[in-house]
């Protein structure tokens, strides 16, 4: 079901029902862009992944989002959904409030309306929000305002004097508002006065107070269509209770600007078990838009998001472990649908709750955030289902079962670990827990001068075997030994040796450091270098190049360079033979929206 700014109270009340009964519910977003820039390498740490995430992706809004409640009927043992697409926008509550700044990417903007997104309905209809850190600074600057009406209208403050050049327009004004309020002919108890500044106004609050002080009548000012503002005075109410009127709609109007920020408090509230696709970057945008600034801290952000959310499951990480990772090539949503709906796996039937509540595959709708969430919900069933059947490890199944509840039998090496995409040594987040260290010894950081291509970089290499080259930026590259032996040769030769000239600018052209001291460096002046690449690269967001060089006295100089890149799961390869320098194959920014390909 879509849901508007026009429906969003009439419906809220239904959402909470769903998410206080369902056995899961799936989430899922789209947002006007993934990141500003910084890329995400291969041997990056999660702390590291997590970092480029907080400040590369939160500048971004998240303007739609998915939620599919999943309910079980223990009497037909079956499942039913109840899916919700919402439209989120921003605006400020009151003309005085601040702005929301954001970005956008024109790749995922292009992305979204190639599918249909409508963009006209997000900025007219969105719902609009504030989380509890805005809302209490909202609330406060609203408290002075009201202060600061309540002086200025107070007999004790000092008058201002009127300027001879408006004296006749604030009396002709105040004439007008005279006759009004003792004319008994009218029907009207409004007056419209004409259109005057704001300090003319003020006047005429003051002389018109002054002169009818116990008068039922108060004067207000009224936003016009055209974003003018005219005086307008009402007779019949006294000023008191206009006041007390007025600030209760105001303190009504900022609790509604809460807006979907309600939402996630109910997920909060009724703790079911969160369930989503790849969904680091959809819970980071939750936390920090609707809950909290994300922490600095990486162990920090764990906590807190295991403390708000504590059942989370990712099926992109379900994909990634055994046994599923032996049967499932390509882990993007829809290919992963459709794995799912086949053999060995069973298509678990789960038709709509409430009547235009749901979604059918049969009408596809993806990028579409409720559509998403419904099918992640459908993989989460069938996956959960093959995982009774075929536990990891083998035994202790076989054979059918009944598709009843997914999350009694899900172990632990399941539950609270999130995805990492492109991450080939640190899979995953572990929100309970730390994460597997890897052993990456073999693996070194290059700093190099631009004009260095992957040729040179082999060549440094070459005494060692070969090399895996992936790019960090146009000055910098990880290199991974293939023969890991090699690795206290190459800190004896290029590191120990090279301490005494490691200027780049100096006597020696490159630095090489370990990858234990790229990850903590001790010193800013040995910091990780930028990630913002300006060179050319693949359409994967890292290159992988394996560089085989022959050994010195082999002949004339040759590299066999092979690419090998991941899209949608499998690997590409092509390999030639270079006998000059050419461009390096490294990162670029401009693809990290592939999503749907990457990012899935």
């Amino acid at each position: 079901m879509e849901v508007t700014k026009q429906n969003f109270k009439e419906i809220l009340p239904e959402v909470e029902e769903a998410i206080k009964s369902a056995e899961f519910v799936t989430i899922d977003g789209e947002f006007t862009g993934l990141s500003n820039g910084l890329i995400t390498t291969p041997y990056d740490t999660p702390t590291q992944y997590y970092n480029k995430i907080r400040n590369g992706a939160m500048d971004f809004l998240l303007i739609q989002f998915g939620l599919c409640a999943f309910k079980y009927d223990k009497m037909t043992k079956k499942y039913t959904h109840q899916a919700y697409n919402f439209y989120i926008f921003p605006k400020p509550p009151h003309s005085s409030s601040p702005d929301t700044r954001f970005l956008c990417q024109s790749s995922s903007i292009d992305f979204l309306i190639n599918n249909g997104f409508d963009f006209n309905k997000l900025f007219r209809d969105g719902i609009p929000y504030l989380n509890k850190k805005s809302h209490g600074e909202q609330e406060a600057r609203l408290k002075i305002v009201q202060e600061q009406r309540a002086q200025s209208n107070s007999p004790s403050r000092g008058k201002i004097l009127i300027p001879p050049e408006l004296a006749g327009v604030v009396h002709d004004t105040c004439a007008d508002i005279e006759r009004f309020l003792f004319d008994n002919t009218t029907e009207s108890n409004e007056l419209e006065c004409p259109r005057l500044n704001g300090f003319v106004r003020k006047l005429i609050y003051q002389e018109i107070y002054a002169k009818f002080p116990n008068e039922n009548l108060i004067l207000d000012t009224k936003i016009l269509p055209d974003k003018t503002y005219v005086l307008v005075a009402r007779k019949g109410q006294s000023k008191a209770q206009f006041e007390e009127e007025r600030c209760q709609r105001e303190q009504k109007e900022l609790e509604d600007a809460i807006g979907f920020s309600s939402v996630i408090s109910l997920l909060t509230k009724h703790s079911p078990c969160l369930v989503g696709h790849n969904m680091l970057l959809d819970l980071c945008h939750l936390v920090n838009r609707f809950c909290f600034d994300l922490p600095e801290d990486y162990v920090s952000f764990k906590s807190a998001l295991h403390c708000i959310f504590p059942q989370i499951v990712d099926t992109k990480h379900l994909c990634a472990q055994s046994p599923l990772r032996e049967i499932i090539t390509n882990s993007a949503l829809s290919p992963l649908l459709e794995t799912v709906q086949k053999e060995p796996f069973t298509k678990i039937p789960c038709k709509a709750g409430l009547p235009g509540r749901g979604y059918s595959i049969s009408n596809e709708k993806y990028h579409e955030a409720g559509y998403d969430a419904y099918i992640t919900g459908l993989v989460f069933l069938s996956l959960s289902h093959y995982l009774q059947s075929h536990p990891p490890g083998g035994g202790g199944g076989g054979g059918e079962t009944s598709p009843s509840l997914p999350l009694s039998p899900l172990p632990d090496q399941y539950r609270n670990k999130l995805h990492l995409m492109r991450l080939t040594h640190y899979p995953y987040v572990d929100l309970k827990g730390t994460e597997p260290t890897p052993d990456l010894s073999h693996v070194f950081v290059v700093n190099f001068p631009a004009t260095w291509k992957s040729n040179n970089i082999a060549d440094l290499f070459s005494s060692y075997g070969p090399v895996n080259i992936s790019w960090i930026s146009d000055k910098a590259a990880f290199v991974a030994l293939h023969k890991k032996g090699e690795k206290n040769r190459v800190i004896k030769d290029l590191i120990r040796k090279k301490k005494n000239t490691g200027d780049l600018n100096q006597r020696t052209e490159y630095l090489v450091r370990t990858y234990a001291e790229y990850t903590e460096p001790k010193d800013k002046s040995t910091a990780p270098p930028s990630q913002h690449s300006k060179r050319k690269r693949t359409s994967s967001n890292n290159s992988d190049v394996t560089v085989n060089k022959k050994l010195p006295g082999g002949g004339p100089s040759s590299s066999t360079i092979q690419d090998v890149s991941s899209q949608n799961g499998k690997k590409k390869t092509s390999s030639q033979t270079k006998t000059e320098h050419t461009t390096p194959l490294s990162p670029t920014l401009s693809k990290q929206f592939e999503e749907n390909t990457d990012w899935d």
